[in-house]
């Protein structure tokens, strides 16, 4: 599998990803919420959730 390949399966999974994501239970809140929040102190993590959700990836 070629890295391009793989970039489309991981791009592909945002959308479900993410409103699983979203939708996790109250007991699961606090901690999204910190998981998140160390993410967002990567770059990388950072970039590509930006270049997911833009739908840029698609072009």
């Amino acid at each position: 599998m070629k890295t391009a390949d793989v970039d489309v399966l991981i791009v592909g999974a945002w959308p479900t990803g993410l409103t699983r994501l979203a939708t996790v239970g109250r007991g699961f809140r606090p901690l999204r919420n910190s998981l998140l929040k160390l993410l967002a102190c990567v770059p990388a993590f950072r970039r590509e959730l930006a270049w997911g959700l833009s739908g840029l990836v698609y072009r």
